[in-house]
C-alpha cells in the first residue's frame, strides 16, 4: 500500500512538472518572436579575386588554375550597406542611390585565417615589403599583410589621390564585418592586393620551397542622392522659397549636395501684345548648384535625376510689379 501511494506521488509531481514545463516553454518562444523584430538590411556584394602576377604591380589579370593555391576559396567579401536602391544592370560599376538619412557604408567581411588559408598552413599572407599598384600608380612602400586601396572621383571629375592602408589584414579581426568607409556622392575604385606565400616539399621530402603569388579583390562602384529636389533661396533674406513664391529680391539655387542633378531655367517676361499681356521666354538653360537671378521676370526650374527618371518643377517670380503677382 504505501509503495502504492509512493508510485502515485511520484506520477502526480511528473505530470505536474511537464505541466509547468510546457507553458514555459511556449512563453519562451513567444517572448522571443515578438523581442526579435529584425529588420532586413540591405547588403550588396562586390568583387572578386583575381591573380595579379608576382611583384608585377599587382597588374596582370590571370585565370585561376586548379592547382593555384587560391583555387576554390575566398580571403573575404566586400559588401555595401545603408542604401535606397542600387542600378545594376548592364553595368560593371553599380551605382548606390541614397535618401535622406541614409548613410551607404562600405564593409569587408575576412573569412580566413591569414596564417593557415583555407584550413592550410603551407598558405599563408605574407609580407609584400616593396609593394606598388600600377593600375593607381603608387610609389613602392610596404605593403605589409595586404593593402587597401581607395581613389574617389567628386562630381568636378577631380580624381583624388588613393589612399592606402597598409598591412590592412593584420589589423582586422576574422569573421567580423569591418567597416571601410563611409560614402559621399562620387565614383569610387578600390583594390585589396595581398601576396600568398605556398610552402611545399619536394618529392621525397628534400627540402621546403615556398612560392609566391599576388592577387587582389578590385572593384568600381559609384553612389548618388536619390532625390530630386532643387531649392531656391531669396538672395537677401536667405529664406527658402516655396513653388510660386514671389520675392522682389531676387533667389539663389541650393542642390542640397546633389550635386549630379540636372537643372535647367527658363525666364519669361510679360510683353504688351495684340492681344494682350503675353509671356515671352528670354532664356532656358542649363543651371547649376549656387546660381543666382536677380532680375525682373517668372523662372521656371526644372531639377532632372537621371538615376531615377524624376524630375521637379518650381516657378518663382521676381520683381514688384503688380500685374507680375496677379
Amino acid at each position: 500500500m504505501k509503495n502504492r501511494f509512493k508510485f502515485s506521488i511520484m506520477i502526480c509531481i511528473s505530470l505536474l512538472l511537464a505541466l509547468i514545463s510546457i507553458p514555459t516553454t511556449v512563453f519562451a518562444d513567444d517572448s522571443e518572436t515578438v523581442s526579435e523584430t529584425t529588420v532586413a538590411v540591405e547588403k550588396y556584394n562586390l568583387g572578386e579575386k583575381i591573380k595579379a602576377g608576382d611583384d608585377d604591380g599587382y597588374d596582370k589579370d590571370m585565370s585561376i588554375k586548379k592547382k593555384d593555391p587560391h583555387y576554390g576559396w575566398d580571403l573575404g567579401q566586400f559588401f555595401i550597406t545603408g542604401y535606397s536602391r542600387v542600378i545594376s544592370e548592364d553595368t560593371d560599376s553599380p551605382i548606390f542611390l541614397k535618401n535622406e538619412g541614409d548613410t551607404p557604408t562600405l564593409y569587408f567581411n575576412l573569412q580566413q585565417d591569414i596564417d593557415e588559408l583555407d584550413g592550410d598552413d603551407d598558405n599563408v599572407i605574407y609580407d609584400d615589403p616593396n609593394g606598388y599598384d600600377k593600375y593607381f600608380e603608387t610609389d613602392k612602400t610596404d605593403f605589409g599583410k595586404g593593402a587597401l586601396i581607395i581613389r574617389h572621383t567628386d562630381y568636378q571629375n577631380h580624381v583624388g589621390d588613393p589612399v592606402i592602408y597598409t598591412d590592412y589584414l593584420s589589423g582586422i579581426e576574422e569573421d567580423a564585418d569591418t567597416k571601410v568607409e563611409l560614402l559621399e556622392e562620387g565614383d569610387y575604385e578600390v583594390s585589396l592586393d595581398y601576396t600568398i606565400r605556398h610552402f611545399y616539399v619536394q618529392p621525397f621530402g628534400a627540402e621546403f620551397i615556398s612560392n609566391d603569388n599576388d592577387y587582389k579583390i578590385f572593384f568600381k562602384f559609384s553612389v548618388r542622392n536619390g532625390n530630386c529636389m532643387v531649392f531656391p533661396f531669396d538672395a537677401v533674406t536667405k529664406a527658402e522659397l516655396t513653388n510660386t513664391s514671389i520675392t522682389p529680391n531676387g533667389f539663389y539655387l541650393d542642390l542640397a549636395k546633389s550635386k549630379y542633378l540636372e537643372i535647367t531655367i527658363k525666364k519669361e517676361i510679360l510683353t504688351e501684345g495684340a492681344e494682350g499681356l503675353t509671356e515671352d521666354i528670354r532664356f532656358n538653360r542649363p543651371a547649376k548648384d549656387g546660381d543666382m537671378y536677380t532680375e525682373e521676370g517668372i523662372y521656371t526650374i526644372k531639377a532632372y535625376n537621371r538615376y531615377t527618371d524624376e524630375s521637379t518643377t518650381k516657378k518663382i517670380y521676381v520683381g514688384n510689379d503688380d500685374i507680375l503677382k496677379a
